[in-house]
Formats: structure tokens, sequence, C-alpha cells
């Protein structure tokens, strides 16, 4: 008898009853809600070095249906903890309220929690079927679901180790996912070590796993020695941060009272932080502003650039005709310099699956006709950009991204120049 059930040799699964079902049901949650800590406060980065502590405690000698049930409850509990922003985000993008926001929040949370489900049911079948060591099938099984599973908005686990500066220094070298292996790498050791003692714990694999996680971390403090030196010998600039606190929009809303489109609130901001010694100013992606298509706007946002003698960054919609009936429209971040000059453009490129444009459908004539005559403006679609480009201030390079291209740090790796 074990704590959670008997053990039968002649099958290789647990027979349990309801209760100890029900306590690695609990233990799987437990694990979700420790790997949600990192997404929700930066310093919480624990988590997830043991979130998958107590799933693999619950998976142990699960059939792969239970197997299955466990992960999905482990990615409920991580995507309802870790993402409840998404209820908000379908108010301000679908105007979604009540009973049809939950609905379509809880649709996206069942869907993003097959993710860990799956990843479970492919751990399972390789340790049975392969004699490959756990510490290599179980990173090998994270990485492969977190970077390949297809999501709207990505749930890579490095993401939630900002705050873990010595872990993440080595991604130079390995690549963005590299730490989602060391991360699940650092999880099978220490539930081998604190729940399966005597197992797999002895001979290469662990002189490999030791040696593998010494040269990760003694690299990581290294670097970020070095690193922390050499910015220490730069010049610092100093920088503005411009939030009027608007409700995002693609419409062409009001402006604030006493302002204009010439001078909105912004500027009038602009303005402040400016005497207060900001060199470069940016603005948040907020609402349209009228620079691309109002010249009386574009020489007034310039005027007031040069008069302030301060670099502007902001976003703007742009409007293209592509034929007589139809036109096409762009999310872009415009850079001035402090002599006014209009100095780059930027088109967004990673646009919002179902929000900015529809897969497959946006990219297929016969297609995008047919959607757009049933639905009308449901599409609300947004052009795709071209390339990255460089924006100069100073001696800086900027590299302009607009809001959920951030979330792909393979996107923002290939944008920064080499």
């Amino acid at each position: 008898m074990t704590l959670l059930g008997h053990y039968s040799n002649k099958n290789k699964m647990m027979h349990f009853s309801p209760q100890w079902f029900s306590i690695r049901l609990l233990l799987a949650m437990v694990g979700g809600a420790l790997l949600s800590l990192g997404y929700i406060h930066v310093d919480l980065f624990w988590g997830a070095w043991v979130a998958f502590i107590p799933l693999l405690i619950a998976i142990k000698h699960m059939s792969y249906r239970n197997s299955y049930l466990l992960g999905f409850a482990f990615g409920m509990v991580l995507f309802l903890c870790a993402t409840t922003w998404i209820v908000d985000f379908l108010t301000l993008f679908k105007n979604y309220r009540g009973l049809t926001n939950f609905s379509w929040s809880l649709l996206y949370w069942v869907y993003c929690a097959q993710l860990p489900a799956l990843m479970v049911l492919c751990y399972q079948w390789l340790k049975r079927n392969t004699l490959v060591s756990e510490f290599i099938l179980f990173p090998i099984s994270v990485v492969l679901f977190f970077s390949s599973f297809p999501m709207l908005f990505s749930a890579q686990l490095g993401e939630s180790q900002s705050g873990f500066l010595v872990a993440i220094q080595a991604v130079d070298f390995f690549g963005v996912y590299s730490l989602d292996a060391i991360i699940a790498l650092v999880n099978v050791v220490l539930f081998k070590i604190l729940f399966d003692r005597g197992l797999a714990l002895k001979g290469i694999s662990v002189a490999m796993t030791a040696a593998i996680l010494m040269a990760w971390f003694g690299y990581g403090v290294y670097a970020l020695q070095t690193w922390n030196q050499t910015i220490s010998q730069w010049r610092t600039v100093r920088i503005g941060l411009v939030q009027p606190n608007e409700t995002p929009s693609l419409k062409k809303a009001e402006v604030y009272p006493g302002y204009g489109r010439a001078y909105p609130v912004e500027m009038d901001m602009t303005e402040r932080l400016r005497s207060q010694g900001a060199e470069l100013v940016l603005w948040p992606e907020a609402r349209y502003k009228g620079y691309i298509d109002m010249p009386h706007v574009e020489k007034a946002f310039k005027r007031e650039v040069a008069q302030l003698d301060v670099d502007l960054i902001f976003q703007d919609m742009e409007e293209q005709e592509e034929s007589k009936e139809k036109s096409k429209r762009y999310n872009l971040a415009v850079m001035l310099n402090n002599e006014g000059e209009e100095v780059g453009r930027y088109r967004k490129m990673k646009r919002v699956a179902f929000g900015e444009y529809v897969p497959l459908v946006s990219d297929i004539p016969f297609l995008r006709q047919w959607v757009e005559a049933f639905f009308g403006n449901f599409l609300n679609e947004i052009g795709k950009g071209d390339g990255p480009v460089i924006f100069k201030s100073g001696q800086m390079n900027i590299v302009p991204l607009v809001c959920y291209e951030t979330m792909f740090a393979e996107f923002v790796a290939n944008a920064v120049p080499k």
C-alpha cells in the first residue's frame, strides 16, 4: 500500500479509490497554481522550479486516461490563474460581456489546458515505451509542447523567469527554449530525489545532470556580473513614459476637453516630462492620433517635438487603399527626432488572431470575401507589416514592437540586429 493507493505489478497501474484520486487531483491543481505564480508577479519566479513535482507525483503509475485528466486539471488551474486578464481582453477587443464573455473565456482556458494534458500523455507514453532516462524524457516533453502547441497567447516557461536573472543568461547560447528544458530538468531531479529515491539516481545520469546544472547556473553568475560591470560604464538616458489611462480602441475616439488632435493630452504630458529632463518619450498604444491622415496634425506634432527638443515614439493607425472599394489598415509605430523630423515607421507584423485577423480566412482571398460578405465588419482586420525596422535615438538603437508582438521570444530575438 502506498500513500495514494495500491500498486499492481501485473498491469503496472495504480488501483485507487475515488478518495485517492481526489488527492492526486488536488496535487495536480497545486502544481498548476505554483506554475502560474511567475506569470502573476515577477518575484514569484520560483514557482516554476517546483511546480511539476506535484504533477509528477500525481501521474505516477496512472493510466493514460487518468494522466490526461490530471494534466488537464493542472492546466485549468494554471491558465485560470495566469490569464484572468483574458476576460478584460475580450471586453476590449470584441466588446463581449456577461455570459458571452465568460463562455468564450472558459473555452479559451479549456483549450489551453490541453497543453499540459497532452504533454503528460506524451511523457507517459515515452517513459513506458522507451529506455531513455526520465531526466531526458521529461525536459523533451515540456519543451516540445510549450514551444509548439498552437496558442493565441504564448505560454513559454522562460517568460516567468524575468526576475531570476542568473537563470536566463545562458539563453544567449542555447536559445529561448533551453531555459524551459532546464526548469523541467530541475523539477524531475527534485522529484526523483524527494519521492523516488533509489530509482535512476545513480551513475552517468546523475553526473550529467549535475554537470549541466552547474554549467548553466555557473555561467549565469559569471555573465550577470560581467554585464553589470559593463553597463555601469554606459551613459544613461532619461526616458519618459506617457500613460493617459485611456481604454485602447481602434475607433476615432473623442479627445479630452481642452485639447485637440493637434495638441492631445499626451503632448501636454510630454512637455512636462521634457521639463524634468526626458530625452526620449514614449506614448502607449491606445487611441487613434490622426498623425497619418491629417496633415495639420502631422505639422503640429513635428513643430511641438522640435520646440521641446525631444525624441518621440508613438502609435497610430494608417489606412491605404487597395482598390476603389477596399482599403487596408495598419497598426504602426512612428518616431520623430528632436528636430521634428520623422525618422521611421514600423508596421505591426504579429497580429492577434480572431481580433486583428482570422487565420487562413484572412490569407485566402475567396474565403475572406465569403466571410466578410456573411459577417460584415466582424473581422476588424489589420494588415501585416513587411519586416522589422530600427529607430535611432542618439547612440541608441531601438527595436519598435507593438503590444502583442513582445510575447514571442523568437520573433523579438529575430527583430534585433545581429
